[in-house]
């Protein structure tokens, strides 16, 4: 598994529910998913109430227009992709905008996700959520193009050591750094070259380098508290 693999993975596992209610957030997604073509049906879903359905049930309901699907998916999901998207974006406003985006990704590509041999509705919609919020932060000007540090000389190999190591520096990797520190140091550690990096982020190169400095400094310090 790839360094970006496995941060995806404890980036999922490390994401705390907001604890406010929602209820107004869930209301807002199910106008856009509404206002985006999706009819809920006005019957009754049948089925035993008391049977708890899988994700991808629940995703082929919610397709069909189950508005009890869709209400059990957000009951499940809503309170973490909230927690993770304000967690990195300072406005609440935004912060919800994209959550309502990545629902309306749901629709659009949930026969897709279905269609895969192993479906994962919850990563396929915090991976789209992810990959908005990074845009997001990657759209701002920074004026970075002038950062000139030499970091591509400094030596990774105490952070590929061994392969326990690997799991280490992905936790840390997602509790010390921001998220576009996090997406650029993994592929760093995968290989990638910064000019790789920042086509793949839609980044400018300048961007790429002080984010993969910024992050090293960050690990480096983390690793030097704790304990191994």
């Amino acid at each position: 598994m790839s360094f970006v693999e496995s941060l995806l993975k404890v980036a999922m596992q490390a994401q705390a529910p907001v604890a406010e209610d929602l209820t107004a957030l869930r209301a807002a997604v199910f106008r856009r998913l509404h206002s985006s073509g999706w009819r809920p049906s006005l019957q009754p879903a049948r089925g035993l109430p008391h049977m708890r359905r899988s994700d991808e049930a629940l995703l082929a309901a919610f397709l069909a227009g189950d508005a009890d699907a869709f209400e059990e998916l957000a009951k499940r999901h809503l309170a973490w992709l909230v927690g993770h998207v304000r967690r990195n974006l300072a406005r609440t406003a935004d912060a919800d905008d994209l959550v309502q985006d990545a629902w309306i990704v749901l629709l659009e590509r949930g026969a897709e996700v279905l269609r895969h041999p192993s479906p994962n509705v919850a990563g396929f919609i915090f991976g789209v959520l992810r990959n908005r919020i990074r845009k997001t932060l990657g759209t701002r000007d920074f004026g970075l193009d002038s950062f000139s540090e030499p970091v591509d000389a400094v030596d990774l190999a105490d952070l590929m050591s061994e392969r326990q190591q690997w799991a280490r520096v992905v936790r840390l990797l997602e509790r010390e750094c921001n998220l576009l520190e996090q997406e650029v140091l993994a592929r760093v550690l995968d290989g990638l070259k910064n000019t790789e990096i920042a086509d793949a982020l839609e980044l400018k190169p300048g961007h790429v380098r002080k984010l993969k400095h910024d992050a090293l400094k960050k690990i480096r310090a983390a690793l030097r508290q704790e304990p191994a």
